[in-house]
Formats: C-alpha cells, sequence, structure tokens
C-alpha cells in the first residue's frame, strides 16, 4: 500500500493537484471537482484495465457494463496516430451522455490522466449496468489504456 500511496503522491506533484484532486491553472484559481466523484482508496477492491485500440470515428466501446455497478475511471492514457477530437461517453438514450468535455488528442503527445491519493478522483457512470464508449471525431488511430474499478450502486 505504501508503494501506491508514494507512487500517487508523485503523480498528484507532477500535475500539480492539491490533496483533494485540485487543479491550479495559470490563473491559480483551482478548479473543483464534485465530492460524489472521489472515492475512498479502501472502497477501490475491483480494479480492471482495458487496452485501448480503435481507428473508428464515432463510439467504441472501451469498458462493458455489468449489472448492478457503477464504473469508475480512475485513469486513462491516449495516443492519437493524427489530430482528433476524443469524448468518454456514458451510455444512455441518444444522444450518449458526456463524462468529459472534448479532449482534443494531437498526434503523438499521450494524453495521460491518473489517480491522486488519499482520496481518488474518478470519472463515474451515473447508472449500473451502463458501457463507456470513446467517442472520435475522426477516423483516426487512437490507442491507450483505461483503469477503473466498479462500485455498487
Amino acid at each position: 500500500m505504501s508503494v501506491l500511496n508514494a507512487s500517487a503522491i508523485k503523480v498528484r506533484d507532477i500535475l500539480g493537484l492539491t490533496a483533494r484532486g485540485q487543479q491550479t491553472m495559470a490563473n491559480s484559481v483551482p478548479v473543483v471537482l464534485p465530492s460524489d466523484q472521489f472515492l475512498k482508496t479502501a472502497d477501490v477492491t475491483k480494479v480492471g484495465r482495458a487496452i485501448i485500440h480503435t481507428a473508428d470515428s464515432g463510439n467504441t466501446t472501451i469498458i462493458s457494463g455489468a449489472a448492478s455497478v457503477k464504473i469508475a475511471i480512475l485513469g486513462i492514457c491516449l495516443v492519437a496516430a493524427g489530430n482528433v477530437i476524443a469524448t468518454l461517453k456514458e451510455e444512455s438514450e441518444i444522444p450518449h451522455t458526456n463524462l468529459t468535455g472534448p479532449m482534443s488528442l494531437i498526434a503523438g503527445v499521450p494524453l495521460v490522466w491518473g489517480p491522486t491519493a488519499p482520496d481518488i478522483a474518478a470519472i463515474k457512470t451515473s447508472i449500473a449496468n451502463k458501457d463507456v464508449y470513446l467517442n472520435l471525431s475522426a477516423a483516426v488511430q487512437v490507442s491507450g489504456w483505461v483503469i477503473y474499478s466498479v462500485v455498487d450502486s
């Protein structure tokens, strides 16, 4: 456990995050995540990893939902072969619910986001048994990984 905490603290320091997952921007105003987006480290018991490998425009399922649980994304890495806009979405009635805003990926430049300690900021689905999609604005190769946990609903 101490290895995880030491590693997470280094990630937090590199990203400029405070202990509560706040990111200090250029204007020094912290961006505060809603408290329902935090998981206690002790609550993260079932962790999975999914590989991202797609060149399809539109929605690609990256995590399949499971009965009676929500998905909490703990970390993600995306690398695009060309410039493209990526958005994480939750399965819902059309149109799908955005879990993130549009993220501009630049060819060959990784987008990496990971957890912080002691609380873990997470991108969580709002409803149990829903898939998580990666939506691409164009047919560009995007690869990477996502680390996630399942959370009882």
